[in-house]
């Protein structure tokens, strides 16, 4: 009994292990302070999410507040629907506790409670953290125009492009309100890959042409001959030096015309062999019948030893227009072209019908028998260059006496500002260059020279430029087509608004300062007089008024044009699809940031959006230098972060609307 006494004593006094026991009771405390930062860190961010979802639900119910049936009943349940769905988190709780309507003042006002489970001091007894929210609003202190510029490029392709299309409806029905009274709250669409199509009609009177010019069309021909005034049947060519060529009626030349010699019909014989089908000069006038013949060089014509005339073939001799006799052609109205231009001939019968027209890669809509593409030279005087022409690659030689038909064939000038543009492309692989003729469309490039940076009212020199698209070719169409969906200028039809973003499609490359330029000039009001009355945007002096530009993209500017062709520097595209001339303005990336400092020279608050950008800091910098300031820059890698940058945006755009 004794011995057990003992070892209760020893036991009682033995200290070892009691170190374990205390740093047990400890880790736990340990453990919960730890975790608390980690708690309530999770509990901030949620408190975050919610008020935002909060103000978002106020935004958007404050304008039915008045409307018959609207209780604050009512609008509690659907507040708490949105913040529910919001915040998509099933372990928060969060619960809107009231609602309060002020009619007289136009004001929403929303309590909520927020419960946050905790992981960490929960060990110490705290299961959750709890937080109370309010969102005022009262209605519209400001006027909001905005326009959003979406990135609609091959890459926005599946997915991303069907989250940008849901995310910038959420953009569309948190900043567009339902009432447009005492303030307005106004919407642009800008849909931009590889340029912006500006569409056809917002307003009697709006026309692409008032947009980037008037495109020149076609000229009726009315004449295409190398003869000037009348052939003259040739009777006699002496064998002398040099020889003297006698005609059957006077033949109305002086000294120092050109002349083409060729028989009519038949073979020639005898001296006409060795002048036949060539171009001479005339020397001296001895008669109205007669003159002395010189080489086109001016040296007598030695026929001394040549076989005498003969008739056969009915020699002729023709005056020219000029000394390479070629072929001059007559329009009915102004044919818009000077000396070296090319010129495109459609339909034309007689005289040209007898030509093979070039190869031409590209458009199968001039492609044709009678299609001739040559270069002009300067109607002689005292001729209208207007209205005449000379053919260079057409004369005496190839044309004969071959008979145009009065009237018939097109002439088109085929340059920047012309239904067709012909040029040589890029292709440096296997075939080399090839040339093209495209046709405008009714899409939008940069614009140049002193109005590349500016919102000047587009007209006379400041047009904004055109674009030749790349004609959709085989099943694989074209890199660079002129996008489908069409702008939208400023609007409070959310129904509008959303259809033009359902038809958004991926395609094209990527001239990010085409899509700025176009956010820019719809809420400029130099552009105001082109759109309806109701898109108009107002004087940048306006009091009580925000104008905004939403730039989305998700990567490199890579796109820039030459005469409204895509460059040969751009980094986009097949070089098979780009003119071989570098851009007029400069690549892109260089373009964009001008344009930036420019827009926020005005007031305007420029955001810009990022969108899956896969770590691309050379993009994200340009973004983030390019915004109003880094805090006007958002990044999103998915959809629910584009999401949340366009509601950021809009909470940012209605922030002088939330009065608490």
């Amino acid at each position: 009994m004794r011995r057990f006494s003992d070892l209760l004593k020893r036991f009682h006094k033995d200290e070892r292990g009691v170190f374990a026991v205390f740093f047990a009771l400890l880790a736990v405390v340990l453990i919960a302070t730890s975790g608390a930062v980690v708690d309530f860190t999770q509990v901030e961010t949620m408190r975050s999410r919610a008020q935002t979802s909060l103000d978002s639900a106020a935004l958007a119910l404050q304008p039915t507040i008045g409307k018959t049936g609207v209780t604050a009943t009512t609008i509690k349940s659907k507040a708490q629907s949105m913040l529910t769905q919001q915040l998509a988190n099933s372990s928060v709780t969060a619960t809107v506790t009231d609602a309060v309507i002020d009619t007289t003042q136009g004001k929403l006002t929303l309590s909520a409670h927020l419960s946050v489970p905790t992981s960490f001091v929960q060990l110490v007894g705290v299961s959750t953290l709890q937080s109370n929210l309010t969102a005022e609003v009262t209605q519209g202190s400001k006027d909001i125009e905005v326009a959003v510029a979406l990135d609609i490029t091959g890459s926005m392709a599946g997915q991303k492009l069907t989250d940008l299309k849901s995310a910038t409806n959420t953009l569309i029905d948190l900043v567009v309100q339902t009432s447009q009274t005492p303030t307005y709250s106004k919407m642009a669409i800008i849909p931009w890959s590889n340029s912006v199509n500006i569409g056809t009609t917002y307003a009697s009177g709006y026309s692409p042409s008032s947009v980037y010019g008037p495109v020149s069309g076609g000229a009726t021909m009315t004449s295409a001959t190398w003869i000037s005034g009348t052939s003259k049947t040739i009777s006699g060519i002496t064998n002398a030096n040099p020889a003297v060529v006698t005609t059957s009626t006077a033949h109305g030349l002086v000294a120092g015309d050109y002349v083409f010699i060729a028989t009519s019909s038949g073979s020639p014989s005898g001296l006409v062999t060795n002048i036949n089908n060539q171009i001479f000069k005339v020397g001296t006038v001895t008669s109205t019948t007669k003159f002395k013949l010189l080489t086109s060089g001016s040296a007598n014509v030695n026929s001394s030893t040549w076989s005498a005339f003969s008739s056969n073939g009915t020699p002729k001799v023709s005056k020219c227009y000029d000394s390479g006799c070629h072929l001059l052609v007559t329009t009915s109205t102004a044919h818009n072209l000077v000396p070296g231009d090319n010129v495109l001939i459609t339909g034309a019968t007689g005289t040209l019908a007898t030509n093979v027209s070039p190869a031409i890669n590209g458009n199968p809509a001039v492609d044709s028998p009678t299609l001739h593409l040559a270069t002009v030279g300067l109607a002689p005087s005292p001729l209208s260059p207007t209205t005449n022409y000379l053919l260079t690659d057409y004369s005496a030689s190839n044309v004969l006496y071959n008979t145009y038909t009065a009237s018939s064939g097109t002439s088109y000038c085929v340059k920047y500002g012309c239904g067709y543009q012909y040029f040589t492309d890029n292709n440096t692989g296997w075939g080399g260059p090839v040339t093209h003729l495209w046709i405008p469309s009714t899409c939008a490039s940069e614009r140049t020279g002193t109005y590349a940076t500016d919102d000047t009212a587009p007209s006379t020199p400041a047009y904004v430029s055109l674009v030749y698209p790349p004609p959709a070719s085989g099943w694989w169409g074209s890199d660079n087509p002129c996008p489908s969906a069409t702008i939208i200028p400023l609007s409070t039809d959310k129904t509008a608004l959303k259809a033009t973003v359902t038809s958004l499609a991926a395609e094209g490359s990527t001239a990010g300062q085409i899509g700025l330029a176009w956010g820019w000039y719809m809420v400029s009001p130099n552009f105001a007089y082109l759109w309806p009355s109701a898109s108009r945007p107002a004087s940048y002096t306006a009091a009580n008024l925000v104008k905004a530009v939403v730039l989305m993209t998700d990567g490199d500017f890579n796109t820039a044009y030459y005469n409204g062709i895509v460059a040969k520097d751009s980094t986009s595209s097949g070089d098979s699809e780009k003119v071989n001339q570098n851009a007029t303005n400069g690549l892109s990336t260089l373009q964009a940031p001008a344009l930036c400092t420019a827009i926020k020279a005005k007031g305007i608050i420029l955001y810009t959006v990022g969108f899956d950008m896969a770590g691309n800091t050379t993009a994200a910098t340009l973004l983030t230098n390019c915004a109003t300031d880094p805090g006007h820059y958002f990044a999103a890698t998915t959809g629910a972060d584009l999401t949340s940058a366009f509601t950021a945006i809009a909470q940012n755009l209605n922030s002088l609307r939330i009065s608490k």
